[in-house]
């Protein structure tokens, strides 16, 4: 099991007589405190690292700069609008230590994502644009108790929406309070495509 987290691996899995044998929630259990036990060592090393020239296409580079803007101490969680997963899975393989709040269109995305390491998925929000969607999901995230208003989050978008392959925004923003709202010295900053490149390098 502990191999397993070693080597990146998003879920574990018993099987065989371990999972139907006389003891399976203490099977379970124990998995689970392994699994924990060794996330918690500095004996790992990271699982994906900057984008280089052969896959530095918007969505590497977007994910890039999530996982490192999530590095800031104020930053709660990484709240991700994608229409296929791609994005959610690219974010999670930096191993980012914050939780990845996940909106996707279908039910299919949603079960797909919900054994990918550190995601947390939801069905999509209806929205005419990415502040009404982030708007929407504030209300999820509160509501659910994940997050509390003023959290700091990082968001990943794109636009047009629900178009694939669209990722192209990165802002930063307090949950529940509207853009330019005073409520500390984070501030709510959209990168567009063209600025992409100089982002994942601050």
């Amino acid at each position: 099991m502990a191999t397993g987290v070693y080597d990146g691996a998003d879920a574990l899995m018993l099987s065989a007589e371990t999972a139907t044998g006389a003891y399976p929630v203490n099977s379970a259990r124990m998995m689970a405190n392994i699994a924990l036990e060794t996330e918690g060592a500095d004996t790992h090393l990271p699982i994906a690292s900057a984008p280089n020239q052969e896959s530095s296409d918007h969505a590497h580079i977007a994910a890039d700069a999530c996982c490192r803007a999530a590095q800031a101490p104020q930053i709660e969680a990484i709240v991700v609008f994608t229409t296929t997963g791609a994005t959610a899975r690219l974010i999670a393989r930096c191993r980012p230590s914050v939780p990845i709040f996940t909106f996707a269109p279908t039910d299919d995305i949603v079960r797909s994502l919900s054994i990918v390491y550190g995601v947390r998925a939801f069905r999509g929000v209806d929205g005419e644009s990415t502040r009404a969607m982030i708007e929407a999901t504030d209300g999820i995230l509160m509501r659910s108790g994940f997050l509390a208003r003023g959290s700091s989050v990082v968001v990943s978008a794109g636009e047009p929406i629900g178009k694939p392959g669209s990722t192209n925004q990165i802002r930063l923003h307090r949950v529940g309070l509207a853009p330019g709202e005073d409520c500390g010295s984070l501030s709510s900053i959209e990168t567009s495509s063209e600025h992409q490149s100089e982002v994942a390098q601050t």
